[in-house]
């Protein structure tokens, strides 16, 4: 009974989720806060002041972080950003092999977002950790972002309270408000700044090897399919898309020689499309790996352009995300 009412529940935000521009955001997010709080396992236990205090933040006036390494380069960023449609939120982090790690670009890395599939990210990290499925399971689900693997995995370890439990220290670097394994449920928050301080820590862990091979990658069989091909063997990221709201992100490793490029970017409320905005997502990182090939290793990529030609393998499940 508890799986058929999960199962009914994820139905009914697919249906939502189809109907695009036939409810108020803000109202919807307070709603699916109430109605999964009820369902063990998944349940989330924000107050209506935080849900309020989390989407206060979404429209923040957007400012620039002072903690940037280059500011040449931070001001072609965020000049190339402010162009797009959308609320963007970002994190490029260099951590070189030899001297400190520095900030390449900033932009509302504070500010709460909705992540899409990038929250498979926190499920999947915790998943592996406490080994409660297997490599292959947990590598299906993050490189094709399948949503009822990532709430299996999520309630094999434990649920929503043992997720917040996990990330506790999270939360002295920001917001971070799960509320379901996947990424499908719109009260999700979390900030690019978040994300990326996931990142570190993964890639800290001596397990940072193994996990990495568990994420999409360019030319394989995932999400990044299509995407950002001359970065072949060199990036393992997670994406996220919800179209019907205009979320698009991508979080994940960029590798090269002399060190390692930790990136997280998350548009919500974009006009421009997903296929658009994931190009514009895509060039933001090859605009970085330029920068870092410019500056700080020995290696050249040809044609960084951050085009895509072919589309991105969505998930079996949910077709609008990924």
């Amino acid at each position: 009974m508890k799986n058929l009412t999960i199962a009914l529940f994820a139905l009914s935000l697919s249906c939502m989720a189809f109907a695009e521009n036939s409810f108020d955001y803000e109202a919807m997010s307070r709603e699916l806060y109430t109605n999964i709080d009820t369902q063990e396992g998944i349940g989330a236990t924000a107050t209506l002041e935080e849900i309020e205090a989390a989407d206060a933040l979404l429209v923040q006036p957007n400012t620039i972080s002072q903690k940037t390494f280059d500011t040449d380069f931070q001001k072609e960023v965020i000049a190339e950003v402010k162009r797009r449609s959308g609320k963007w939120a970002l994190q490029f982090k260099w951590i070189p092999k030899d001297s400190e790690a520095k900030n390449l670009s900033v932009w509302n890395e504070k500010a709460a977002m909705i992540p899409a599939s990038i929250m498979k990210m926190f499920t999947g990290w915790m998943a592996y950790n406490k080994r409660v499925k297997t490599d292959n399971y947990l590598a299906h689900m993050l490189k094709h972002s399948s949503n009822s693997q990532a709430q299996s995995a999520l309630i094999s370890a434990g649920g929503i309270k043992a997720m917040k439990a996990y990330y506790a220290d999270y939360l002295k670097e920001g917001i971070f408000r799960p509320t379901d394994g996947s990424g499908l449920n719109l009260g999700n928050r979390t900030t690019a700044h978040i994300q990326t301080y996931l990142l570190e820590k993964i890639l800290a862990s001596e397990k940072y090897n193994s996990f990495k091979k568990l994420l999409a990658m360019p030319e394989s069989n995932g999400t990044l399919n299509g995407r950002l091909k001359n970065l072949k063997g060199k990036l393992f990221a997670k994406t996220g898309t919800i179209p019907s709201r205009g979320i698009v992100a991508l979080s994940g490793f960029y590798e090269t020689q002399k060190g390692k490029l930790l990136f997280t970017v998350i548009v919500n409320s974009s006009k421009s499309g997903k296929h658009t905005t994931r190009s514009h997502i895509d060039a933001l990182v090859m605009r970085h790996v330029k920068y870092i090939e410019d500056n700080f290793s020995d290696e050249v990529i040809e044609n960084t352009n951050g085009e895509t030609t072919v589309d991105v393998q969505e998930s079996e499940e949910v077709s609008y995300q990924d």
